[in-house]
């Protein structure tokens, strides 16, 4: 489940009832949120990550707090992030877990 940062281009909407993969659409929401250019390993804030893995931002930070999700970047004494890498990293151990 890897998220690569430049999948396609989103100049156009697809067409009704095209699938498209997680790379394609977290590409599609970053970009629909503002992050034109996206970085090669771009920072995620809690609500991208929470929408990203289909949970709750609240269920996200119960996570945290006992150190059991996607690993946190500090951005700054009062600002916390997450790395694309980092999330997409997580989210593969998570499914390894699941398929043993």
């Amino acid at each position: 489940m890897t998220i690569h940062p430049n999948p396609v281009s989103h100049s156009a909407s697809p067409e009704p009832g095209t699938r498209l993969s997680l790379a394609e659409t977290v590409a599609a929401v970053l970009c629909a949120m503002g992050a034109d250019g996206l970085a090669q390993d771009p920072i995620l804030t809690r609500e991208q990550v929470a929408k990203m893995l289909g949970i709750s931002v609240s269920t996200l930070l119960r996570m945290a707090r006992r150190e059991e999700g996607p690993k946190i970047t500090r951005l700054s004494p009062r600002r916390l992030g997450y790395r694309l890498a980092d999330v997409n990293a997580w989210a593969e151990a998570q499914r390894a877990g699941q398929d043993d």
